[in-house]
């Protein structure tokens, strides 16, 4: 399978709180569980050390060029979840941005579909579910 070099816009991936672009690159190395047709290369790349969730993704995507309609991803550096940029985690983890970074990605998680609301009074001291699905709440 060929590989295309990521294509990364600017300003609308970024963390909106993320300072203002310094050039700044880090040399990152995915690696992720998922079957092999979400499989990227390991080798590094440079990418913007300004980059969040919505950036990275964007770069899986775009090395991920088989599939169909891009698939939102979720990313681990040092065992934890990227919340902000690449830099400011790694700057808050102590790890400089001169090392290979290897970056872990993950689905998305899909938000939790809201079950049927069952109107109870605001107190519920015990709940206990019959046999027949019928739910009592005292």
């Amino acid at each position: 399978r060929r590989l295309r070099a990521p294509r990364i816009q600017s300003e609308d991936k970024m963390d909106a709180s993320a300072p203002a672009d310094d050039g700044q690159q880090v040399q990152v190395s995915f690696a992720t569980k998922l079957p092999q047709e979400y499989a990227v290369t390991t080798m590094p790349i440079a990418i913007p050390a300004r980059l969040s969730r919505l950036g990275l993704s964007e770069v899986i995507n775009t090395l991920l060029e088989d599939l169909e309609s891009p698939v939102p991803f979720d990313f681990l550096v040092a065992g934890d979840l990227l919340r902000s940029s690449l830099a400011d985690s790694l700057a808050a983890k102590g790890i400089s941005t001169e090392e290979i970074i290897v970056v872990e990605y993950i689905f998305l998680p899909s938000k939790p579909e809201e079950d049927e609301n069952i109107p109870h009074e605001d107190w519920v001291a015990g709940v206990s579910v019959l046999s027949s699905g019928a739910l009592l709440t005292a």
